[in-house]
């Protein structure tokens, strides 16, 4: 036995050695040499919601547009309606009479 040894476990082949080992093992909980314990559907859903939230964060980056972008768009909607509105021919009086009532 080295020296190491033999101050790491100066009860080798005593009854205490199971006390000891159980020790060690709480002194690696404390450490954080153990992995801890998982509930996995809680885990999931945390992996869930970062899926979730990384989507949505490239989705706002991808199709988000600003308010004087969306101001625009709207305008220019508003703007090619008038057009059409303008173009259109106004029926005659003899058209409207000609016509069968829509039900």
């Amino acid at each position: 036995m080295n020296k190491e040894s033999i101050q790491k476990y100066p009860f080798e082949n005593c009854s205490l050695r199971p006390y000891i080992k159980s020790q060690e093992i709480n002194q690696h909980r404390v450490n954080g040499d153990m992995g801890d314990v998982v509930n996995l559907n809680q885990f999931r859903k945390k992996q869930g919601r970062k899926k979730a939230e990384e989507l949505a964060r490239n989705n706002r980056v991808r199709f988000g547009r600003t308010s004087q972008q969306k101001k625009q768009e709207k305008d220019q909607i508003q703007r090619g309606k008038t057009t059409l509105d303008q173009k259109k021919l106004s029926p005659t009086h003899d058209e409207d009479e000609t016509t069968p009532p829509k039900n």
